[in-house]
């Protein structure tokens, strides 16, 4: 029934706004649905998160309006996509979320979800046709990059017109870089069709995985809900070992941005790449040319980046502390074994002197939280976690007869911190 309902209302929709046309790329997809156990899923999170997350928060009506805004930015951060005429039909879910999440109805996300896949698909045909007809560079005007100072497009010729905008600055930024115009016209052309293809493999668990995030965000940044895929990932990153460049990465928006830089890594030792860098560009060996990844899916990203230790692996990188007009650098690193053991709880004892009393202190740094996920799984009593180092610590701590102890979390990201 939930199925039946949601195609429904999602035909009913699409037909109110775009009538009858010709087929397009965006035609030729499955309508992605909900599953019944998406639906389990979601009831049983808030079950979870209300009875056992740290801060006690609960579902109610002052979150649905939270969960709305965050599932737009997801889809649609910079403005580009959605219309105003959109929010408008979308208006009738934002007051109700929270209550449709507790009863696992799922209509909503996925409603939203086609209208931007439809939408993404349409700017994507009117790229191509901005790109050949070319740019006025010698016009004075100017493109706004904080993205909360946009507004919806509430025309087709606003929506035509912050389009136009919005790839004359990029294509401006490419030639800033030292390109000409046709191959920056390349450079688009093609990293817009990775894009198309990570929206063409778009999933029910991604959508649901999107959708969820953005109820968890609620309650604080690091609660997240994980897929299956995600999850695996998940687990390999706090084994404290793999083999790659030793950075952790997310995706925002269409970009891939370095969030750490591991003590001890590939990355780190180069004393080039630095948490908020955006990734552009991977390229295998010296040789290899550079694959554009901006609008690739993470994992997709992640897994160019990865290999066997001591291959090389080429970056092109826009700085950070510079914003998208920054000029990218390149930089050449040999993969390795990255021992996260820089990473692992250690301690330091320091002496010091308290109202005329000399006092022991020992102070734990935790840089991040970890777990052997596969040594646990298989009930080997040996395994590795944050909590078991943490307590080994302390008692050779009281054991040196320490006075006080303190814990260190100023570098730490987060991660798997559990009962052992």
């Amino acid at each position: 029934m939930l199925k039946r309902s949601l195609l429904f209302v999602l035909s009913l929709i699409l037909i109110g706004h775009f009538g009858i046309q010709a087929q397009t790329p965006y035609d030729t997809l499955p309508i992605l649905q909900p599953t019944e156990a998406h639906a389990k899923q979601a009831m049983v999170s808030v079950n979870i998160l209300n009875n056992y997350h740290y801060r006690k928060t609960q579902l109610d009506g002052k979150s649905s309006p939270l969960i709305y805004e965050n599932f737009l930015k997801s889809l649609d951060n910079g403005k580009l996509y959605f219309q105003q005429a959109d929010l408008e039909v979308f208006k009738k879910y934002e007051g109700r979320l929270a209550d449709d999440i507790r009863k696992g109805n799922l209509e909503a996300p996925y409603v939203i979800f086609e209208i931007f896949r439809r939408r993404f698909f349409d700017r994507m045909d009117y790229l191509e046709t901005l790109l050949e007809q070319g740019f006025d560079f010698t016009s004075d005007e100017m493109f706004d990059t904080n993205y909360e100072n946009h507004a919806y497009a509430g025309s087709l010729q606003e929506w035509n017109e912050k389009w136009r905008s919005y790839m004359k600055f990029q294509a401006l930024n490419l030639m800033l870089a030292g390109r000409e115009y046709d191959a920056a016209k390349e450079v688009l052309l093609k990293r817009y069709a990775n894009v198309k293809r990570n929206i063409i493999q778009y999933r029910s668990e991604d959508v649901f995985q999107l959708f969820m995030n953005a109820y968890s965000e609620n309650f604080d940044p690091h609660t997240s809900y994980f897929s299956p895929v995600t999850a695996e990932r998940f687990r390999q990153n706090m084994s404290l070992s793999f083999e790659g460049i030793g950075a952790r990465l997310v995706q925002e928006d269409e970009y891939t941005k370095i969030v750490e830089v591991i003590a001890g890594g590939p990355a780190f030792t180069s004393k080039r790449l630095k948490a908020n860098d955006l990734i552009i560009g991977v390229g295998q060996g010296e040789d290899g040319e550079f694959e554009d990844v901006v609008g690739w899916r993470l994992d997709d990203v992640v897994d160019l980046i990865k290999g066997p230790k001591g291959t090389m692996v080429k970056l092109k990188v826009i700085p950070g502390e510079g914003g998208l007009t920054a000029p990218p650098f390149e930089l050449l690193l040999a993969r390795d074994k990255i021992k996260l053991e820089d990473e692992a709880a250690k301690y330091d004892l320091f002496q010091v002197n308290r109202n005329g009393k000399d006092m022991t202190v020992g102070v734990i740094n935790i840089p991040s939280f970890y777990m052997d996920f596969d040594a646990y799984g298989k009930g080997d009593k040996d395994y590795r976690s944050t909590t078991k180092d943490v307590r080994n610590i302390i008692q050779e701590l009281k054991a040196k007869g320490t006075d006080a102890i303190l814990i260190d979390l100023r570098r730490n990201g987060g991660g798997a911190l559990v009962k052992a």
